[in-house]
């Protein structure tokens, strides 16, 4: 039969691309290895690079369903180094609203205040939603469109308006199945009489506040939305719309006038500074820096592959010269070979192609699944056309330009000598072994990068995951209550309450002790910070005050999470209303308020007007956690929960799995009061995973792209010792036929492996130390350049490529001197 390429060559009938595709077709089907091999290349890099895409150009390049998106700005102050978020009151912010004339339009944000967490009940189902409270004015401002019904208008922000809700559009989908009737369905705050009503959806991506299930108005949300439980005015944030003339710079001014307007803030008010950051930026927070390294890194791997791919097809086309020889002498044009060899190269795009589209789509699958719910825009992830177009776009394209040298090689190489060679020679001479040998370079310099970012963060999640929490989290379980508030009107009902709820947990078998606190763990911008001013302090500097996070304590707080007092006594039940008001703070809360001193009996208070004389005495010490923010230990104070504002959530700690005891727990608390119940339990172990995800998410995602780029420079660095051997097989058999040893013929090819992959490393090792740094933000505890990492990355491909080279190596070998010279 003969080869199938050599059949209707000279076909004047078959001219076409769609015959060259059927012969392309065919050809492939006798080199499966070969075609197999190419397609899970490029199917892994297209594939890979198609689900990071389709999330970057989601998060970080799709607009935000607003008008004019670049004039959108967010205000609101900080004290460097010590509180991230300042606001200011709803009095004020009307002052400013009206006063400031560097924006045409100022909305009030309220977002993530703990003592507002709602549970909205629909029927016996009950949801946590995490309400951002806004003015009438916001969704004028940001200038977007409902998906469902409407937005909220001025005339609901007045006080006494039937209460709005709008959802956003994943808490519509993932609570209420994607409904359409749900505008205008009452819900009711669960644990009191008040009833909301749905008025509308939000659009998709439209993720500010972030992390927000839905908006209600700030004056008739959950009343009254402008003050704190103890009638103190909460902060607000502003997100304002730009003037024609204004600038960022301007409103940040303006913002810090209106600020220092504010009267007994107790913040530090000479380190006070107002920001003024586009929307943009506040919607993406700290995505941005992730999604540009795994940009970078998806992008270094699809070069990889096409560099792969090209050096396949160089191989196979330096095999095949004999083959095109005979073609042209039968009559085929250059035309005809070029034209027939790309057409191999675009089949075989298409079908890693289309490999690769499976492969994202599987990818994006799982990202949505497992990625932690603090990544912006998440509901608009999916595979959409622009995404599918550049894939299959670039699928062809860098095939047909990887293609096309092999191809313009076969074609213009000379027709007498191969037709004198062996037919199984071949591999294009010097000038091929070079562009294959720097194409290798090129894989194995891109892999190091990777390898290096990967690394990296393999490194900073190993410091993450080896730090000690300052607590004993095995055991110990945070509980989350549906609260009846309407049926405990009074401060001090409430408090009763938590005492029953205290001594009925801990009369539960396997239960060892419970207390109340005031914030779940890693909720750092969202619990309360207190600027605190000692009585008398020794640095100079502390006169303004000095922020502390605060906790609330009972009795059994410290055996409850497994802390020492290290100094002085836990709180006891004395510790009440009209006892001496006193506090418990940490460590490092000691050193910087009394340096070398004993702070047992000293006194401190809030640094605000109204605080002058309440003055709280020092009872105990105790050791610095990482509660409130997983990668620093905050200074903290604790007050006893009897002489503070209570709190629904419970911890408590047990002697054997705290899920165990969940049942138990409930039944407890019914007891007290069937209204009772527990709507989230976490034990500290998952909540511990929580500060971890986005960290761990990074790792595995860059993790994935390593091992794929290691693999994919090996495949190259194989194929190419390979057919150096084929291409050396008159030499080395001549070599052994003088007395080589089959060693020496060994490491002969493995040199010249080790010097392609040795400048390959080094080239990479430079690259690595000039891009690592775009990691910065995302590493903890360890240097972007980090000398251990980066040599040891090195190490390990160079091992590895070592390895991949030595199977051909050994096989050069072994060659026969007698079987190469017959041959000749």
């Amino acid at each position: 039969m003969g080869n199938p390429l050599c059949h209707g060559v000279n076909r004047r009938s078959m001219p076409t691309f769609a015959a060259d595709f059927r012969l392309a077709l065919r050809a492939l089907r006798h080199t499966t290895g070969f075609a197999a091999t190419v397609v899970f290349i490029l199917g892994l890099g297209i594939g890979m690079a198609t689900a990071v895409f389709t999330v970057y150009h989601a998060v970080l390049l799709r607009e935000l369903p607003v008008r004019d998106q670049g004039e959108l700005v967010v205000l609101w102050g900080e004290v460097p180094g010590q509180v991230e978020n300042v606001g200011m009151p709803y009095p004020t912010y009307l002052e400013f609203r009206d006063g400031n004339r560097s924006l045409q339009n100022a909305a009030a944000v309220l977002h993530n205040v703990l003592d507002r967490q709602l549970l909205l009940r629909d029927g016996d189902v009950v949801a946590p939603i995490q309400g951002s409270y806004v003015t009438g004015n916001y969704f004028q401002t940001l200038g977007t469109r409902p998906f469902l019904g409407r937005f909220i208008q001025p005339e609901d922000d007045v006080v006494g308006a039937e209460p709005a809700l709008v959802l956003s559009y994943a808490t519509w989908q993932q609570f209420f199945g994607g409904d359409p009737d749900v505008v205008g369905r009452p819900l009711t705050l669960s644990g009191t009489t008040f009833t909301l009503r749905i008025v509308g959806v939000a659009p998709p991506g439209l993720g500010y506040p972030a992390g927000t299930d839905a908006w209600l108005p700030l004056l008739a949300g959950v009343p009254p939305a402008v003050s704190d439980s103890t009638g103190r005015a909460v902060p607000l944030n502003v997100v304002g719309r730009l003037a024609p003339n204004g600038t960022p710079a301007q409103a940040r001014a303006e913002f810090l006038t209106a600020l220092h307007t504010v009267p007994s803030r107790g913040l530090p008010e000479g380190q006070l500074q107002a920001t003024a950051e586009p929307l943009t930026e506040v919607v993406l927070g700290d995505a941005r820096p992730a999604l540009i390294a795994l940009g970078i890194a998806v992008a270094l791997l699809l070069l990889i592959a096409c560099a792969n791919v090209g050096n396949l097809l160089l191989v196979r086309a330096g095999g095949r010269t004999h083959e095109m020889a005979i073609r042209r002498a039968l009559g085929a044009g250059s035309g005809q070979v070029v034209r027939h060899l790309l057409a191999e190269s675009l089949v075989l795009g298409l079908m890693g192609g289309a490999v690769g589209l499976l492969l994202a789509n599987g990818l994006i699958r799982v990202l949505l699944t497992f990625a932690p719910p603090e990544l912006p825009r998440l509901d608009t992830i999916q595979l959409g056309v622009v995404p599918t177009i550049i894939a299959v776009g670039g699928t062809l394209v860098s095939t047909a330009i990887f293609g096309l040298a092999p191809a313009l090689w076969s074609a213009r190489h000379d027709l007498a000598s191969p037709l004198r060679a062996s037919p199984r020679g071949g591999g294009g001479g010097r000038r091929a072994r070079l562009v294959r040998n720097v194409l290798v370079v090129w894989q194995v310099a891109l892999a190091v990068v990777i390898l290096a970012g990967a690394g990296l963060l393999v490194r900073s999640l190993n410091n993450l995951q080896r730090l000690d929490p300052g607590y004993r989290p095995e055991g110990l379980a945070i509980a989350r209550m549906d609260f009846p508030w309407s049926a405990y009107g009074t401060l001090e009902e409430r408090k009763d309450l938590l005492d029953q709820f205290v001594t009925r947990v801990e009369a539960v078998p396997g239960a060892v002790a419970a207390t109340p606190v005031y914030q779940m763990p890693f909720s750092e911008g969202g619990g309360p910070l207190h600027s605190i001013v000692a009585e008398d302090p020794v640095d100079a500097d502390l006169r303004e005050g000095l922020i502390l996070a605060v906790e609330i304590a009972g009795p059994h707080y410290f055996q409850t999470f497994g802390l020492p007092i290290l100094r002085g006594r836990a709180f006891t039940d004395a510790d009440r209303e009209d006892a001496l008001p006193v506090v418990i703070i940490s460590e490092a809360a000691a050193r910087r308020l009394w340096p070398g001193q004993d702070p047992i009996g000293k006194r401190l208070r809030w640094n605000a007007l109204e605080y002058q004389d309440d003055w709280k005495t020092v009872v105990g010490i105790a050791p610095d956690t990482r509660y409130r923010d997983f990668r620093t230990e905050e200074p903290s104070i604790y007050y006893p929960y009897r002489q503070y504002n209570p709190s629904a959530i419970l911890a408590v700690r047990t002697t054997g799995p705290p899920a165990a005891m969940l049942s138990s727990i409930r039944s407890a608390l019914a007891e007290i009061d069937p209204q009772l119940g527990i709507w989230r339990f976490d034990t500290m172990d998952d909540l511990l995973g929580e500060p971890l995800a986005q960290p761990r998410l990074n790792t595995i995602l860059l993790s994935a792209f390593a091992i794929a780029a290691l693999i994919l420079a090996v495949i190259g660095l194989y194929a190419v010792t390979a057919t150096a051997v084929r291409q050396q097989t008159r030499e080395l058999g001549i070599r052994v036929a003088l007395g080589a040893a089959p060693g020496n013929v060994r490491r002969l090819v493995l040199g010249q492996a080790f010097s392609v992959v040795g400048i390959g490393a080094a080239s990479g090792l430079i690259a690595a130390l000039a891009t690592s740094r775009v990691l910065r933000s995302m590493l903890f505890q360890i240097s972007p350049t980090d000398p251990a990492t980066l040599v040891g990355v090195s190490a390990l491909l160079l091992v590895v490529a070592l390895v991949a080279a030595d199977l051909p190596a050994r096989r050069a070998a072994r060659v026969d001197p007698v079987h190469v010279l017959r041959a000749e």
